[in-house]
């Protein structure tokens, strides 16, 4: 098994936890993007494009804004490569039993509503861990470079999934979901292979820790977000992006359906539009230096994590 211990001394290519880590994340990337563009068609399907079909992605997009609150403190608090672990076998179960009830002809709404508020549950804690274990993977050094990879591999894995969600769900509805559980279950086998709780602090440390009350540390990280107009301003941006784009993305697929276009040509769209979004990120995320940074907040397809370590 890898261990972490003086891993974020060593360059990125042969710091075997960074490449674990990355090589699960870019596996499950590609299951998620697959399901993402399914769940789409899913919902129209089952809903029809109605505020029921809306409120589907609404529930993904509220998990991720009210858990969020909590679960940086969490992922403080608890062993983060165990939970980051948890987290996936639990999006591959739900994932799972979304194929099994698409194979049997019962999936219905309130499964869906359920499938939309579990993952994304499990989206934002495992993304919190994520982002907070990777510090002391890389070190501070490396933290840029170990970002910009994570993006580069999430940029890839957007523009082409939505392609591989249309040949998935031409094999079947229940395809592209089985696709999204395997994803993760792989995912959880390679943090398996890394021992250690991904910590930054030193184990002497996280007694101590794990007396605060919770709610206080809420209210300290609220604190901090409210005070610092730049993290203020981003956070409510991207909060406005995640509603915004879910709906958005819901109405491309009534539309394309209401022309007669199948599942392939509404992908070409959502390829044509990932694109676009990628390149704008691109000039956008160009400073005055010159060169790009690395904090520009990807568009993603909803019901998907972001990948992107970010």
């Amino acid at each position: 098994m890898s261990t972490f211990g003086d891993s974020s001394r060593r360059p990125l290519r042969r710091n075997r936890t960074f490449l674990i880590l990355t090589s699960g994340q870019a596996v499950s990337s590609i299951g998620d993007q697959i399901q993402g563009f399914a769940l789409l068609l899913v919902v129209t399907a089952v809903a029809g494009p109605s505020g029921q079909a809306g409120l589907v992605l609404g529930l993904n997009t509220a998990a991720y804004l009210l858990f969020g609150l909590v679960s940086g403190a969490l992922a403080d608090r608890w062993d983060r490569r165990r939970t980051m672990l948890w987290c996936e076998v639990g999006r591959g179960v739900a994932a799972g039993a979304v194929a099994m009830a698409l194979a049997l002809e019962r999936l219905t709404l309130p499964m869906l509503y359920g499938f939309a508020l579990v993952t994304g549950i499990l989206s934002t804690l495992f993304q919190a861990a994520n982002t907070a274990a990777l510090p002391s993977i890389v070190g501070s050094v490396l933290l840029p470079r170990a970002l910009a990879v994570g993006q580069g591999l999430s940029s890839t894995v957007r523009v082409t999934g939505a392609s591989l969600g249309a040949l998935a769900w031409g094999a079947g509805r229940a395809v592209p979901f089985a696709v999204d559980a395997v994803s993760f279950l792989l995912s959880a086998v390679s943090l398996g292979l890394i021992k250690g709780p991904l910590r930054g602090q030193a184990p002497r440390q996280v007694p101590a820790q794990s007396s605060r009350r919770l709610s206080g540390e809420i209210r300290e990280g609220l604190g901090r977000l409210w005070n610092d107009p730049v993290l203020r301003r981003l956070t409510l941006a991207q909060a406005g992006d995640s509603l915004r784009y879910g709906a958005g993305y819901l109405v491309i697929v009534a539309l394309a359906q209401a022309v007669g276009a199948s599942a392939t040509q509404t992908a070409y769209v959502f390829t044509v539009l990932l694109v676009t979004a990628i390149l704008a990120e691109r000039r956008l995320a160009v400073p005055a230096t010159g060169r790009p940074a690395h904090h520009a907040a990807p568009h993603k397809l909803p019901g998907t994590r972001n990948h992107a370590h970010a």
